[in-house]
């Protein structure tokens, strides 16, 4: 569903100022020169998700989480702090905050597999108290359409798109050079099986390469290993949006980014809700950004960049259900997926 400048506006102007809550996240605030409304968006996101965990890395912290393991679905694989498209009707349950158009609040966004594919919505008992105030924690339950830039990997793999270019940030690595794209697209290949690689836009070699390295459990990464002649020249690092507790840029609820797949051309998304502090937990629970639009099949492993800073902050994963019987966008976060895989992404 997408975020209108009339829905962010009615929501910041309701949320607490910048300089409410955690002292850490407010000095990055600052430290990130953010202008009105997306300082007051970053800090009430990122102080949720402190609350709601307890502790971030880099982060004082908080005890215990504000949302305890027995309110939370059995099925939940995704948490996420911001915006929340909602369903009809869904509105009149909640106190507040309320975007006038009905369509959108402003909280914890939980998002759980649908039992017996059945997309529904709900809200749950439990909100989190933050600056005198009780912010909502939303389930949507949803199925997932996975939607599977440097060459695109094709046969035998999944049709799908690829992020950016990576080397090796690690001791004894199983490859030199390599393509990073969505897990999902190659996750019925086994290591160094051979992979066509289909041009891009912009490099129309390599045409093969290797799987050499993939996430597991939730994390939606892989590379694909290519020959170090086909390594392009003049190739920069991609900065990231992380880590904390000292970053210059940050990422806000309501910020554009740019997505360019295989299928789909470059243009631009809302960031809905995300991980506005990206520690590194491991690969147990995937850090995901929710945008209000998603791409079309064939765009899995696509590069979603920051139109604020040019940085990159996912890889497009595919399309879940907004609860209104709309689709929005998902994305692996491009942090956790590098951190895990220990590479360094080159665009």
């Amino acid at each position: 569903m997408e975020l209108t400048q009339q829905d962010i506006k009615d929501i910041a102007e309701l949320l607490p100022s910048a300089d409410e809550g955690n002292r850490q996240i407010s000095q990055i605030t600052r430290n990130a020169d953010l202008n009105w409304p997306r300082n007051r968006l970053f800090a009430t996101a990122a102080n949720l998700q402190l609350l709601t965990e307890g502790i971030v890395p880099g982060i004082e912290q908080t005890g215990a989480p504000a949302i305890g393991p027995s309110a939370l679905p059995a099925r939940m694989f995704s948490v996420s702090y911001g915006f929340i498209s909602l369903k009809e009707g869904l509105a009149k349950e909640i106190e507040w905050p309320i975007s006038r158009s009905g369509n959108f609040t402003f909280g914890i966004s939980i998002l759980a597999t649908a039992p017996a594919g059945k997309v529904h919505q709900e809200l749950l008992e439990t909100s989190v108290h933050f600056a005198r105030r009780e912010f909502p924690v939303v389930v949507t339950y949803t199925g997932f359409k996975p939607h599977g830039i440097p060459p695109h990997p094709d046969h035998p793999s999944t049709v799908g798109s690829s992020a950016c270019w990576v080397k090796p940030a690690m001791k004894n690595p199983p490859f030199d050079h390599g393509i990073l794209t969505a897990r999902h697209v190659i996750e019925h290949l086994s290591l160094g099986r051979a992979i066509d690689l289909d041009p891009s836009t912009d490099h129309s070699t390599p045409n093969r390469g290797y799987l050499a390295d993939s996430g597991h459990c939730a994390v939606d990464a892989a590379v694909i290993e290519i020959d170090a002649a086909d390594w392009p020249t003049g190739l920069s690092r991609l900065s990231l949006l992380g880590p904390f507790p000292n970053p210059s840029r940050v990422v806000s609820p309501s910020d554009a980014v740019t997505l360019d797949g295989r299928v789909t051309a470059a243009g631009r998304r809302s960031v809905l809700s995300h991980h506005p502090l990206p520690g590194y937990w491991g690969s147990m629970m995937g850090q995901r950004l929710v945008l209000d639009a998603q791409a079309q099949g064939g765009d899995s492993g696509a590069l979603a960049t920051h139109n604020h800073t040019g940085a990159g902050v996912g890889i497009y994963m595919g399309e879940i259900d907004d609860g209104k019987g709309g689709k929005n966008g998902l994305c692996q976060d491009l942090y956790q997926a590098v951190k895990y895989l220990e590479v360094d992404p080159y665009l």
